[in-house]
């Protein structure tokens, strides 16, 4: 009798274990290999970037623009971006301003045309937004209105910036 009930325990554990490793093979799929949120198991070397809906995010062509380490964004020129939840840094320009995740990882969001934008874009706002990244033409920082104390040698050493429609972004939050 005891014999039994231990081979019923080791079942149902056996089951039990094994349906939780079932559960976790259908969420990595179910999640098109995304990468997992923080605290959670490590991605395979393989996996594909975090979606474009991740917040605080931006990417172009399935990349993610952060962290900047190479400095400029050249290698995104041409590409479709897009961000969710997308923290405004500042706002220096009166048709531009700095968003990302702080004073190194940001960039330079110009809005066209140029003239109102129904968006009230302040600083700490968190924003949905589509763009294309275009590069800098000469002068580019003075023609934004951007000076030394607002990141004008950022902006000349990211060589690009992200244009956006000024009637685009939207305002999801704030921080």
């Amino acid at each position: 009798m005891a014999l039994l009930a231990l081979v019923i325990v080791a079942a149902l554990i056996l089951t039990l274990t094994q349906c939780g490793g079932d559960r976790t093979a259908n969420r990595d799929q179910n999640t098109n290999g995304a990468v997992p949120p923080a605290g959670s198991q490590s991605a395979p070397a393989n996996s594909v970037p975090p979606a474009s809906g991740q917040p605080g995010r931006l990417t172009a062509d399935g990349r993610d623009v952060f962290p900047l380490a190479q400095g400029d964004l050249t290698s995104f020129v041409g590409k479709s971006v897009s961000g969710s939840a997308v923290m405004v840094q500042s706002v220096p320009g009166p048709e531009g301003f700095w968003a990302g995740e702080n004073a190194a990882d940001r960039v330079w969001v110009k809005l066209l045309p140029s003239g109102d934008s129904p968006v009230d874009v302040k600083p700490g706002q968190l924003l949905d937004l589509t763009g294309t990244v275009v590069a800098n033409g000469d002068g580019f920082a003075a023609k934004e209105r951007v000076d030394g104390a607002n990141g004008a040698e950022q902006l000349d050493r990211q060589k690009a910036h992200i244009e956006v429609s000024h009637d685009q972004p939207r305002v999801v939050g704030s921080r």
